[in-house]
């Protein structure tokens, strides 16, 4: 499943998600093999957009059932260089920002960083960053993406009137 990932043979791979249970299917793409990369890790490290876009929806769909236990592993777990799946797309900067989007998105998610979904957005915020900062390189693209979230997330009463003063 991993060559199919690093060749982008997203038609393939669409073919087996539609067949196949989705519980199957989360078992093949979160399978690591012996250099610590699952198939969704290999399409982040190609630039296999297609198949990434198709691995990060599986997981956005079943995310509250079928990935509700394992959403912060797959984030979070590390390939043998130390690389995280988010790291990965960060290293293709470009090609990869629909997964990039959709990653920060359940980085917030997975840490409580949306007001709606939290009841400490501040809180959740402050760990998203810690988090962002323990497991990747810092780097400008890195610092993008926390301000990303940042500007992503609601503002306080007091945020919005000094943004609106200058």
């Amino acid at each position: 499943f991993n060559h199919w990932a690093k060749h982008d043979l997203h038609e393939a791979i669409d073919h087996l998600q539609i067949h196949l249970s989705a519980e199957a299917f989360k078992k093949m793409i979160t399978q690591r093999s012996s250099n610590g990369k699952n198939p969704i890790m290999v399409s982040a490290f190609h630039s296999s957009k297609e198949c990434l876009d198709t691995f990060l929806h599986h997981i956005c769909l079943y995310q509250k059932t079928l990935y509700k236990d394992d959403l912060g592993r797959i984030l979070h777990e590390e390939d043998k260089h130390g690389d995280t799946l988010l790291a990965l797309v960060l290293q293709q900067p470009g090609r990869l920002d629909s997964a990039k989007n959709i990653l920060l998105y359940l980085e917030m998610k997975h840490h409580g960083a949306e007001a709606k979904h939290a009841n400490n957005p501040e809180k959740g915020k402050q760990e998203l960053t810690e988090c962002m900062r323990k497991h990747l390189r810092p780097s400008v693209v890195v610092q993008r993406a926390l301000n990303d979230i940042d500007n992503s997330l609601p503002k306080s009463f007091l945020k919005k009137a000094s943004i609106w003063v200058r």
